[in-house]
């Protein structure tokens, strides 16, 4: 990459355990941020299909419940070789924008009951790319994994997370200083958290939210 490079982070709600309508809610944002100028958009960790944080809510022996619940989540993660990923791709090519892409990957090669927290870097070709580096979640508290992304020299750092609140928040100032990723130096950071519609998580999730999702920030885009 020479010169400077527009880039986003997608702060928008997926449609929570949809994977069809969250692609082609992602394909809408991807359209926006091109017509905007840019040339990458890092989403959040698990936009496809929605952050499972039922998980920090339920107990363990709630079995109905979370059985119920991995079950939906499992039939709306993505495989890598079915047509959702050939969706992304057809969007970042026909809006000729690198997208990264934080997905829950079903592991569709074998047992087809696992998942994985993965991310997805797509060409503005619709072909999956290098030179970048992403860590998800809780890696990014990780010190040896945050090495291993600096000792391969990338150019731009992706953080994906659900999380927003100020911990996470100097948590990405730190790393910023730690890998020399500010502006003017040769790499760049980028961070995506998740933000979540209460209503259409209520209809899905029978619990109390208090606590859960997090405190509601006035909407902006920053392109």
């Amino acid at each position: 990459m020479k010169g400077k490079v527009q880039v986003s982070a997608a702060q928008f709600a997926p449609v929570f355990l949809d994977r069809k309508s969250t692609i082609r809610k992602a394909g809408d944002i991807m359209a926006e941020a091109a017509r905007a100028g840019s040339k990458l958009i890092v989403f959040p960790e698990a936009f496809i299909t929605g952050y499972p944080c039922w998980v920090w809510k339920l107990a363990a022996g709630e079995d109905r419940q979370l059985q119920a619940l991995y079950v939906e989540y499992l039939m709306n993660s993505v495989g890598l070789g079915g047509s959702e990923v050939d969706d992304l791709c057809r969007a970042a090519r026909q809006n000729k924008i690198n997208v990264v892409m934080g997905v829950s990957e079903r592991n569709d090669e074998a047992s087809r009951t696992s998942m994985f927290n993965s991310v997805l870097f797509i060409d503005e070709k619709g072909l999956l790319l290098g030179r970048l580096c992403a860590l998800i979640c809780w890696e990014n508290d990780m010190p040896l994994a945050r090495y291993a992304m600096f000792a391969q020299g990338p150019q731009i750092y992706c953080a994906l997370t659900w999380d927003r609140a100020e911990p996470w928040l100097s948590s990405m100032r730190h790393i910023a200083r730690e890998g020399r990723l500010v502006p003017g130096e040769i790499f760049s950071e980028l961070s995506a958290s998740q933000m979540m519609q209460s209503g259409r998580f209520r209809r899905k999730c029978f619990f109390p939210l208090r606590g859960l999702l997090p405190v509601p920030l006035t909407p902006t885009r920053t392109w």
